[in-house]
């Protein structure tokens, strides 16, 4: 599989993986992260082991649906320009910032709430995709939704543990 940007191959999904697609849908390519989790979804409703959350932003709420997770992808939009249109990061704890809006965390934040909170970190990973149209309205930008079909077939390949 390719997990560009990726360090180490600890990307095996493991027995309880939660996948969180973030955004906001009414400013078109930002509902990436939804776009693409409702579509895992679709294909893997049933599947044991899984479980897909939609949210606006990644807010303190979350910390405690997370809190027997051993895995989290974090799907989201970004305006960066990647190579290949998208890209893994894996998300280390960072408790040293605190947030500036007390309803919004960062991903570091969220993985070092659940690690100060329950003992635990789950791997977590950050798959970005590239956005290109942040404006006010509904759907993905071409381009966009097609990245989003590509994300969705690596992921795919991710929770049925094919190489």
């Amino acid at each position: 599989m390719n997990y560009g940007g990726t360090e180490g191959s600890d990307l095996n999904r493991p027995e309880l993986c939660y996948i969180v697609g973030y955004g906001n849908p009414q400013r078109r390519d930002d509902g990436l992260g939804q776009y693409v989790v409702a579509g895992l979804e679709r294909k893997f409703m049933n599947r044991e082991g899984l479980r897909f959350l939609v949210r606006h932003q990644l807010d303190p709420d979350l910390v405690e649906e997370l809190r027997e997770a051993e895995s989290v992808v974090l799907v989201d939009a970004t305006m960066d320009s990647l190579e290949e249109g998208w890209r893994w990061t894996r998300v280390a704890s960072q408790l040293e910032r605190l947030p500036v809006l007390s309803h919004t965390l960062e991903p570091g934040f969220l993985v070092g709430l659940l690690g100060l909170l329950y003992g635990r970190e789950p791997t977590t990973w950050l798959l970005a995709i590239q956005g290109d149209d942040f404006k006010l309205g509904e759907g993905l930008s071409p381009r966009a939704e097609e990245r989003a079909h590509q994300v969705i077939a690596e992921l795919a390949k991710f929770v049925s543990k094919e190489d």
